[in-house]
């Protein structure tokens, strides 16, 4: 009775040992393939959804996968921050182990990517628009040598499309600004303030990281 005790708690060390492995193994991969996909200057953080892990592992499924990076610069379009909620996770476990993990495939998303005032600022001058925006308590001004003065405006964005409309009736203009698609199947859906940041919420469709 005591060696068969012993030998299930030998087993079940083991087990854990290899729940927490198959996580990390399967964290990094998916962040190695985000990583490579948006191009960013460091690896992001990446969490997974799903217990026990091993079987998740073994299955080549995870229901669910968040990531937070930073350094993402597309088309002249540099973003402070972005943030990604990734549904139904497939990949081939068995590529994983060989260090062979060359695709990891997502049935749908949805994240936020976040500006700064200075990189939204970039954003529009290398498009030629002859304008500066400021954020100030989550609002939006716009200043132009075309202006006599700065006008308050607000934002809203249509597929791909950020669109600065002015909020004064004695200046009713808009301008707007091509978002790069960093990934396939992106769309742009929600637009806010957030002290002195730009905040676009987006949707993915299914994808694939890190194909080559």
């Amino acid at each position: 009775m005591r060696r068969l005790l012993i030998a299930l708690a030998i087993l079940a060390v083991l087990l854990v040992g290899a729940d927490i492995g198959s996580r990390i193994l399967t964290q990094r991969m998916v962040a190695r393939r985000i990583q490579a996909s948006l191009h960013l200057s460091n690896r992001p953080s990446v969490s997974l959804d799903g217990f026990p892990f091993l079987l998740h592992f073994a299955e080549g499924s995870f229901p669910a996968a968040s990531a937070r990076g930073s350094g993402l610069r597309d088309q002249s379009v540099s973003f402070k921050g972005i943030a990604l909620t990734l549904r139904d996770i497939r990949f081939d476990p068995g590529s994983v182990l060989s260090g062979n993990d060359r695709t990891v495939r997502a049935s749908s998303g949805t994240g936020t990517a976040t500006m700064t005032e200075t990189e939204a600022n970039e954003a529009l001058h290398a498009r030629g628009i002859n304008a500066s925006v400021r954020f100030a308590n989550g609002k939006v001004f716009v200043r132009s040598p075309l202006l006599r003065r700065e006008i308050p405006a607000r934002l809203s964005v249509s597929g791909r499309v950020l669109v600065v409309h002015s909020s004064d009736p004695a200046v009713p203009q808009s301008f707007s600004v091509a978002l790069p698609q960093f990934l396939a199947g992106l769309h742009f859906t929600s637009v806010r303030i957030e002290g002195s940041t730009i905040v676009l919420g987006f949707r993915l469709g299914p994808l694939s990281l890190g194909t080559s």
